[in-house]
């Protein structure tokens, strides 16, 4: 039943959902009578200041205000950016954007896709490439023709070294195994060292592009993005060797004396951090490599001059982005808000990348010059990664030292069995193991007393026993080792020499060995060979 009182009318008449509209229809049906019409409030300036006043003297409403403003304005810039995107790119996933195994193809090298299980469940997608033995004959062949005799010898040399070795290439932070690849032909480490006749082998870490699955976990569930650098210590970096070196024992490939073929490794940056730490606690896993290679070199963090890094960590954004409840995927790759931002950025203002990757990781040496290496480089790049592995980061920062996570007392307690998170000991990492250490002079994320602290750390007192080489490079920063123009030209050939000074060259047919239980005398060394003869892979 419907009251008449002028209170109810007024309630009816000031709600305007369509089933109250419909009982006031009704009621006047029922009664012949219209509800009493609201007066209009008059407007009194001296309360409408007062009421202004009050709002801006309440911190927690203008903080809501002005919050929402703020999500208003992303939420607009991201759909015009999305849309933007779009238009230019294409969905990612969809064509838009070719995956690795496509672009290796289209470069006119052999590649295969490989799905490695780590022993916690995460499932991480390698790739190996390997150049095709008609791609360099034809080389030769069109040498001869247009008389280039230089570059003829050259393609010969590349045609007849069949197999120099293994070597794997790794990434680093909001990566992945894209930045191998990204400067094409004749210009990539990768492409490099497989027209060397290099089994190269490209790693990708949990959590970028290539690393989003699991056994039972699911990427949506932060449960998934529970991880830092300790993780990929533990499980992704040795579990890729050990799934390498089965790989080439079942294709019938060992070591002189029956054991797995080692390796040689190439990491950059986080990379280098994951081999730094796995030798650390490891040392023993350092029998399974010929050499080891470190592009902008990180141990400790406490002297860097990356601006942002050192902002982000100082402040303590890690642990308010923790504490609002941001526990999940950082700037992932697959349609994400930030990656479609930074990509169209890249494109339409590269300036601004450029500043961005300045304040990062230093002043570039030769920033992004062409369009198509823009619009590349926005629509692979970044990778992603957690949000628990860049805190990682920023505790190191804070700390200057290299250490493991620090979960607080508690947490430790139970992890470690301490209060305090254990270090990475850098002096157990064996000192006659073959290094090379590769750092620019304005590497924002390498200071010079972290570099210095690190080579003391790896260098033996006995010049003899001593395995270190280093290599500076005036005026580069943390990411031209891979994106400088000139990378193949001032870095690589340093890399290339250090490979093969140290590569193994036995790949010994298993059947071999099973008939005299060590190496036939036939596989003895020919005059003038550096490869035994009865090698035949």
């Amino acid at each position: 039943r419907l009251s008449r009182d002028p209170i109810t009318m007024a309630t009816i008449d000031r709600v305007s959902s369509p089933g109250t509209r419909a009982r006031a229809a009704m009621f006047e049906k029922i009664s012949g009578s219209t509800p009493r019409p609201k007066k209009p409030r008059k407007f009194r300036p001296a309360e409408w200041v007062w009421e202004w006043i009050c709002f801006i003297l309440n911190p927690f409403a203008v903080g809501r205000y002005i919050l929402g403003k703020v999500i208003e304005l992303i939420v607009a810039l991201t759909i015009a950016v999305r849309f933007l995107y779009v238009s230019m790119f294409g969905l990612p996933g969809t064509g838009g954007v070719q995956p690795i195994a496509q672009i290796v193809e289209d470069e006119g090298y052999h590649v295969s896709t490989h799905l490695i299980r780590t022993r916690d469940g995460y499932k991480l997608v390698a790739f190996r490439i390997r150049a095709r033995r008609r791609e360099l004959a034809a080389r030769v062949s069109v040498s001869a023709i247009t008389g280039d005799a230089a570059e003829a010898a050259k393609n010969k040399d590349l045609n007849k070294n069949k197999a120099s070795g293994t070597v794997l290439l790794w990434h680093g932070l909001l990566d992945d195994a894209f930045t191998w690849v990204a400067q094409g032909k004749r210009r990539s480490l990768a492409y490099l060292l497989a027209d060397q006749g290099f089994d190269v082998w490209l790693g990708n870490n949990r959590g970028n592009c290539y690393g989003q699955s699991h056994d039972y976990l699911n990427p949506n569930d932060c449960e998934f993005w529970n991880f830092s650098w300790d993780e990929m210590i533990k499980f992704d970096l040795p579990d890729t060797i050990t799934y390498i070196q089965n790989t080439l024992k079942e294709e019938g490939k060992v070591g002189p004396n029956g054991e797995g073929v080692k390796l040689s490794y190439v990491g950059h940056s986080e990379g280098t951090t994951q081999m730094f730490g796995l030798l650390s606690d490891h040392p023993k896993l350092a029998s399974k490599l010929c050499s080891f290679v470190a592009l902008g070199p990180v141990g400790k963090v406490g002297n860097i001059s990356s601006t942002a890094l050192t902002t982000l960590a100082n402040w303590n954004l890690d642990k308010l982005v923790w504490w609002m409840g941001f526990r999940s995927s950082f700037m992932m790759l697959q349609g994400s808000s930030e990656h479609l931002f930074i990509s169209f950025a890249a494109y339409i203002a590269p300036s601004l990348v450029d500043m961005i990757i300045t304040l990062l990781c230093g002043p570039s040496n030769s920033p992004m010059s062409s369009p198509e290496q823009r619009k590349t480089w926005g629509s692979h790049e970044p990778g992603g990664t957690s949000i628990l592995n860049v805190a990682h980061w920023c505790q190191s920062i804070r700390q200057k030292s290299f250490q493991k996570y620090d979960y607080g007392e508690k947490l430790n307690k139970k992890r470690y069995g301490r209060p305090r998170p254990p270090m990475y000991d850098v002096e157990n990492i064996p000192k006659k193991l073959p290094k090379l250490l590769v750092r620019g002079t304005k590497d924002a994320l390498v200071g010079a007393k972290d570099f210095e602290w690190l080579v003391s750390q790896l260098s033996s007192r006995s010049s003899m026993k001593d395995g270190l080489s280093v290599v500076q490079l005036p005026n580069w920063n943390h990411t031209d080792y891979l994106w400088d123009k000139n990378a193949h030209i001032e870095v690589y050939p340093h890399v290339m020499e250090f490979l093969k000074e140290h590569q193994q060259w036995h790949h010994v047919h298993q059947s071999e060995i099973k008939m005299s239980g060590s190496l036939r005398p036939e596989s003895k060394k020919r005059k003038g060979s550096t490869r035994p003869a009865g090698d035949r892979s």
